[in-house]
């Protein structure tokens, strides 16, 4: 019999990366370039099951935003931060590691702090102009965020499902080479095996 802790695995695998990257896009009719900071953290969730041990993988992350967007000559300097969760599911019967879709859900905000018009230099006109600017990316705010959300959700949640499937079926095919060939070809496989959790242990039991 082997228990493992839901403590455990987080104290163990529980990860944390920071990404740095550009932004090119275009959105609303204006092309948008910048820079942005993705932060992610995965941990484990174990989940009360009898027939085989389940375990969620949960992702948390934030991705922030300086954005400078560009349509017929008005620039609008937007900062953005957009916060997403995501939860995929693992089974393990005792063999093999079976995996579903990943789940994605973002909040995404987007705010318009400062605009340049090409009357800029020019008194009271400028001001003006900068304003009616601001107004109207303030109006198209909640489609810029609208955009935004569907932006983080298409690019992190295939990237979730990919890397967590690739990395459990790397770890199916090393139990099969290094755990369950190497005992059925001595005759030394277990007769009997079952997986099952509780909210707080994973627990594996052989004979």
């Amino acid at each position: 019999q082997i228990s493992v802790s839901e403590g455990f695995l987080n104290r163990t695998l529980a990860k944390s990366k920071t990404e740095d990257g550009g932004v090119r896009d275009f959105v609303l009719g204006a092309d948008v370039y910048g820079s942005q900071t993705t932060t992610t953290f995965s941990s484990f969730d174990l989940l009360p099951s009898e027939g085989s041990a389940a375990i969620r993988i949960n992702l948390t992350g934030t991705v922030s935003t300086n954005t400078e967007a560009y349509k017929s000559n008005v620039i609008i300097y937007s900062n953005g931060n957009n916060q997403f969760f995501g939860s995929k599911d693992i089974h393990f019967d005792g063999v093999t590691f079976s995996t579903q879709p990943a789940s994605i859900q973002v909040s995404a905000s987007s705010q318009p702090v400062g605009a340049s018009t090409k009357a800029d230099n020019i008194p009271f006109l400028g001001n003006l102009a900068r304003n009616l600017a601001m107004d109207g990316a303030l109006r198209k705010q909640p489609q810029a965020e609208a955009i935004a959300a569907e932006r983080v959700s298409s690019r992190v949640g295939p990237e979730f499902d990919t890397a967590v499937d690739t990395q459990f079926n790397e770890l199916n095919s090393k139990l099969q080479d290094k755990v369950v060939g190497p005992l059925q070809s001595d005759n030394l496989y277990p007769d009997y095996k079952a997986s099952r959790t509780t909210d707080t242990e994973l627990q594996l039991f052989s004979r």
